[in-house]
């Protein structure tokens, strides 16, 4: 629900913060005159009154008018639940219990705090496939109960009169920010971590004020070992050009951008695809986050951000899939001794499928060559391996030749990789980044062991080294 009575803001007015008055072109010239009038302004000062008087006329013509709706009652610490939109509920009763929803286990985190309002963070659910990410946390420039869908109004704001933050600032010159939240934190990994959080940004700034005075963004900071200073991971391309409406809309860079007109699952009136921020980090190192989003160029019209759940990894070692077996009859027991996976999947290549145990289990029925696989993931990484089973009046006979390999940093950019082809077949070397992208594909023939691979141009991360020969897959996490 909205209030019926609307507000107008004339922007290219001069705002005086101690007054809240905003000095327009009329008001500016009654001020005048009164100051005149009583004295203040002596004669000989007049004109430099009038000149600011027609300074400001010609603003006026540049003048961008803003309608915006404030719902009736803003909730607090309750639960807005919308059955058609995310549900969103505020646990600020407790800030480590609601940040917490961003970390897996093997972590440690210290001096968390949040600058801004209340109702500027929250956790969220959502309809499967209906803003690209189920759950997590969500930030704001205004209160999260205006979040959840339909989207019923152009205008939707919550004005908390909370300041900007500078570091935003820097990364939008000319549009000061208002109303932040930002999460601050230390972050120490336990084990071989990756931050890869999956974020997206929606706005009720679009499309109607894209390209104007407003320029609402969003950054994901860090510093620590191997950064520069602080380094904004919320980026578009390879330039660092931040996450903000005037940088994704329906003219730029809009393959990312959704028009939400009408949705019926955010209020927001337009929002991105999902981003991956992905960086790798150093074990027992301590590294500090700051997680920021803001309105900028006025208060007014609300932006916001969904972070993934999980998105801070104890354990992302990458998993190497791997099993053994033993025959009894016709029926294969399954030992999987992969390491650091959270689920699996078993596929014994007769048609079932095993997605429930970790050990598995199976009876051949009838004779055959069978192809078995094992699929292990851990958050955003997979790992297979192939085992061939033959099934013959005489016995089950399993057969697992694989290639062997190295790989080595060259520290230009390249990887040299020794190659051990037991296989007897030519392999196909596929380097993929950790959101499942190919950035590297070259077939190498049975009697070459060497092979320099250039990733020189690929950004810094983690990339999953899979060799294919034949039915038989290896993979090797590698770090750039």
């Amino acid at each position: 629900m909205v209030n019926a009575n609307t507000k107008k803001k004339e922007t290219a007015g001069n705002f005086n913060k101690e007054s809240g008055v905003l000095l327009t072109t009329r008001n500016f010239y009654s001020f005048a005159l009164i100051c005149i009038r009583n004295n203040y302004i002596m004669k000989k000062y007049f004109l430099l009154v009038l000149l600011g008087f027609f300074l400001m006329s010609a603003a006026s013509a540049q003048t961008t008018t803003r309608t915006y709706h404030t719902p009736n009652k803003i909730q607090n610490k309750t639960v807005a639940s919308i059955t058609s939109g995310p549900v969103m509920t505020d646990t600020l009763a407790n800030l480590s219990d609601l940040v917490s929803v961003l970390f897996g286990p093997g972590i440690s985190v210290t001096n968390l705090t949040l600058t801004g309002a209340n109702q500027s963070v929250g956790t969220f659910t959502a309809p499967a496939g209906s803003i690209g990410i189920d759950s997590g946390l969500v930030m704001a420039s205004g209160s999260v109960f205006n979040i959840p869908g339909p989207n019923v109004s152009s205008s939707i704001t919550s004005q908390f009169m909370t300041p900007g933050d500078t570091d935003l600032n820097n990364l939008i010159p000319g549009y000061p920010t208002f109303d932040a939240s930002v999460i601050e934190f230390d972050f120490t990994p336990l084990t071989d971590t990756l931050i890869a959080a999956d974020i997206v940004f929606g706005s009720e700034e679009y499309p109607e004020f894209v390209g104007v005075n407003f320029n609402d963004i969003f950054a994901f900071f860090i510093s620590g070992p191997g950064f520069n200073g602080l380094e904004n991971l919320a980026v578009i391309d390879t330039l660092n050009t931040p996450i903000a409406i005037n940088n994704i809309n329906a003219s730029l860079n809009s393959q990312y951008y959704i028009d939400n007109t009408g949705g019926a699952f955010l209020e927001y009136d337009g929002y991105t695809t999902p981003f991956t921020l992905m960086h790798p980090i150093q074990i027992n190192q301590t590294y500090h986050f700051k997680i920021a989003i803001a309105d900028a160029g006025d208060g007014a019209f609300d932006s916001g951000v969904f972070l993934k759940e999980g998105s801070f990894l104890g354990y992302a070692k990458m998993p190497i899939a791997n099993f053994g077996t033993t025959i009894s009859g016709n029926t294969i027991s399954f030992d999987n001794q992969t390491d650091y996976a959270k689920k699996y999947t078993w596929d014994f290549g007769d048609g079932t499928i095993d997605s429930v145990n970790i050990n598995a289990s199976h009876t051949y029925n009838s004779t055959g060559t069978f192809t078995v696989k094992l699929e292990a993931r851990n958050y955003y990484q997979t790992s297979t391996s192939f085992r061939t089973v033959t099934i013959t009046s005489a016995g089950i006979n399993v057969v697992s030749p694989e290639p062997t390999f190295s790989i080595a940093n060259q520290g230009d950019g390249s990887y040299l990789l020794k190659l051990d082809n037991t296989s007897g077949k030519p392999v196909l070397v596929n380097i993929y980044s950790i959101s499942g992208v190919l950035v590297y594909s070259k077939t190498l023939g049975i009697n070459v062991h060497e092979q320099l691979i250039d990733l020189y141009n690929a950004a810094k991360g983690i990339y999953t080294l899979q060799l294919i020969a034949g039915d038989k897959i290896v993979s090797k996490k590698l770090v750039k």
